[in-house]
């Protein structure tokens, strides 16, 4: 008989072995095989090649970055908002245009901003410059008088 099984190394380099042998199937996961329930034959290469892309997602292993599940040609079928072909990235539902497009509108934005902030900045400090005043005082006087005509 022929089974597929995950064998793992600790930090020492000894192997932890839970079980004596595991056998993944592509429809239920891993199964604890003993001579009673071992499946014959066993998945494909291709899925089995998928199924051992695994990552630790809260200590455990995972296939397809615990994001989807092997498909018996090797891939990944992915749950809504991530990618293929290993589930990674959460898609968000924005293609790379709309990122692209929100990332360069705030960009203008914060130079806009910034742009104003250091042009009323050199026009305070240029005008309480000329009257002799601090700009800190100018601003106070500015604000006085605007809260004056408004009220």
């Amino acid at each position: 008989r022929e089974f597929y099984g995950l064998i793992e190394f600790d930090d020492h380099g000894q192997i932890e072995l839970g079980a004596s042998a595991m056998q993944n199937l592509p429809k239920t996961g891993a199964l604890l095989a003993n001579e009673d329930n071992f499946v014959f034959p066993t998945p494909s290469w291709e899925w089995r090649s998928c199924s051992r892309n695994l990552t630790r997602v809260n200590g455990e292993h995972v296939v397809c970055n615990g994001n989807g599940k092997c498909l018996g040609d090797g891939t990944c079928k992915c749950t809504a908002h991530f990618k293929p072909p290993f589930c990674e990235f959460d898609s968000d539902g924005r293609d790379l245009w709309q990122t692209l497009v929100i990332a360069i509108f705030g960009v203008f934005v914060v130079v806009v901003i910034g742009g104003l902030a250091i042009y009323v900045g050199t026009k305070l400090y240029q005008v309480s410059h000329r009257f002799g005043i601090s700009p800190l005082v100018l601003v106070k006087l500015i604000g006085r008088r605007w809260l004056a005509r408004s009220g």
